[in-house]
């Protein structure tokens, strides 16, 4: 037996040096012995050295799936003298593969993504780099203000910049860098109602979903806004500064479900049960283990967290996403006439917080007969979601003035 030491360094345009995130790894033996040894997975934190003990000498494969989907391969031979020392760097990642963000979705509805990735691909350049134009504006929730409202209150945002759509929000930054933070102590990150960060430079406008409140009775400082711009590109990001649940949200956006079920499954930080448990603390953190546990879990099989969605979907009135994934496990499970009844109350709440959620919701339209009340909304949420970032965990709307 021998021991193995592995450590992920900072991959340009994945895990950055000052942000630590958790992924999954799988080690796996090559060889003669591959039929009598056990591949394992574990998690693993970029920045730290991840030691494994008591592994048969012999050839290994390594693979990390990095947040964004990518992957990295390394083949070593471990031998009986010393512990192997591994460290992934950007020449190890593998090219990216071409694949539909959201193929784990089992569904072949989602033609409706595609006006907006060809829009991306052709915008206009920027022009002069300036001092982005910032705002807080407030998406509602909670209640029933009446029929479609929430969604065509966010259809008459679009095409407008952010100076018409809601108070001014004060960005500190350099246009040299092109990097623009929110200060920690704004009110964006304490907004007591459901709101999205609307930023415009040049002729781009970007109405980013906020997740906040984010933990409700933890600490400050876990969500952090940050803006980027250049000549061809506009982009807000909004990290939570949480290393595991952090890794699973990176999964999500790029539709690797496996592997973010892999990481709740393995991650010494991270209890699917606990999140789920701790909706009242945080239920997008519980929101987030909920669409990989339906998303990824062989539903046939009783679970004890099966009826905690239940608590998900009615606790948090400003929530759609609950609503939406007990929707879909419902219908999955099939329960169909509750299903439908979830969906329509989902829509009335509003734009989800996940882009998943965005994902899910038109798939579970398509699914009713023509005669189902959520086909009145079908004009609305498809025009929403023509403008949606798929790239994104967490929803966010593109547009081009002038378009």
């Amino acid at each position: 037996m021998t021991s193995l030491e592995l450590r992920v360094n900072p991959i340009e345009g994945d895990n950055q040096s000052d942000r630590r995130v958790e992924m999954i790894a799988e080690i796996t033996p090559v060889g003669r012995f591959r039929a009598k040894r056990r591949s394992r997975k574990l998690a693993i934190t970029s920045g730290d050295a991840l030691q494994i003990d008591d592994l048969p000498t012999g050839a290994w494969q390594i693979k990390v799936t990095l947040p964004s989907g990518r992957r990295m391969i390394r083949d070593v031979t471990l031998k009986s003298r010393g512990a192997k020392s591994v460290q992934f760097d950007d020449v190890d990642v593998a090219p990216r593969r071409s694949r539909d963000p959201m193929s784990a979705t089992r569904s072949s509805e989602l033609s409706f993504l595609s006006p907006n990735l060809a829009t991306a691909r052709s915008l206009r350049p920027i022009g002069r780099i300036t001092k982005p134009r910032a705002s807080v504006v407030e998406l509602g929730g909670g209640g029933d203000p009446g029929r479609h409202s929430r969604w065509s209150a966010v259809t008459r945002l679009i095409g407008e910049p952010a100076t018409n759509l809601g108070t001014p929000v004060s960005l500190s930054g350099s246009a040299a860098e092109g990097e623009w933070v929110i200060s920690a102590d704004d009110t964006v990150y304490y907004s007591p109602v459901r709101s999205a960060l609307a930023v415009t430079t040049g002729n781009r406008t970007l109405l980013q979903s906020l997740p906040t409140p984010w933990d409700i009775f933890g600490e400050d400082g876990v969500l952090t806004v940050s803006v980027s711009t250049a000549i061809d590109r506009l982009d807000v990001d909004v990290r939570v500064d949480e290393p595991g649940i952090s890794g699973v949200i990176s999964y999500l956006a790029n539709g690797s479900l496996q592997s973010a079920a892999e990481l709740l499954e393995q991650s010494s930080t991270l209890n699917f049960s606990e999140m789920l448990r701790g909706k009242v603390s945080s239920p997008l953190r519980a929101c987030a283990a909920a669409y990989v546990l339906v998303g990824a879990s062989d539903l046939s099989r009783p679970a004890e967290w099966h009826r905690w969605l239940d608590n998900l979907a009615s606790w948090f009135d400003t929530i759609p996403d609950g609503l939406i994934i007990l929707a879909r496990f419902r219908q999955l499970t099939g329960n169909r006439e509750a299903a439908s009844q979830h969906l329509l109350d989902a829509l009335a709440r509003g734009l989800p917080h996940y882009t998943l959620g965005i994902v899910w919701l038109r798939d579970l339209m398509a699914m009713q007969t023509r005669d189902h009340p959520a086909h009145g909304y079908g004009e609305l949420v498809n025009r929403v979601a023509s403008y949606v970032d798929v790239s994104k965990p967490f929803t966010c709307l593109r547009w081009q003035s002038g378009r």
